[in-house]
């Protein structure tokens, strides 16, 4: 089971290397102080990107963080229409237990140009 410091390491380091990611933001209840850790916390993340087309063209990337066992794109379904305007999220259950086991992730488009 990876660690607080490596799941970071990981989820930091990803931003680090794609340009089109501005800004990466921690939310839920790592983020909390008031919350006491516990082994299920999962990890709720931002990427706030310039340009969302390559992450959206395949889910290859999300592999870098671990097997994917179950993955849902809420904006993908058909059911029900997209609620993020140009935000895209999805959550996905990974092949180990453990703190790292639930992943949530939300793209939404900034402007490139300040």
């Amino acid at each position: 089971m990876r660690g607080k410091e490596e799941m970071m390491g990981l989820l930091l380091g990803f931003a680090e290397e794609r340009e089109e990611i501005r800004l990466v933001t921690l939310e839920g209840s790592r983020a909390n102080a008031a919350i006491v850790p516990d082994t299920y916390q999962d990890y709720d993340i931002s990427y706030f990107v310039t340009d969302r087309t390559a992450l959206l063209a395949s889910d290859d990337w999300l592999d870098r963080f671990g097997e994917q066992v179950i993955l849902q794109k809420p904006e993908d379904m058909e059911l029900f229409p997209p609620e993020l305007g140009s935000g895209f999220s999805c959550a996905w259950q990974r092949n180990r237990l453990g703190s790292e086991s639930l992943l949530y992730t939300e793209m939404a488009e900034v402007r490139a140009d300040p």
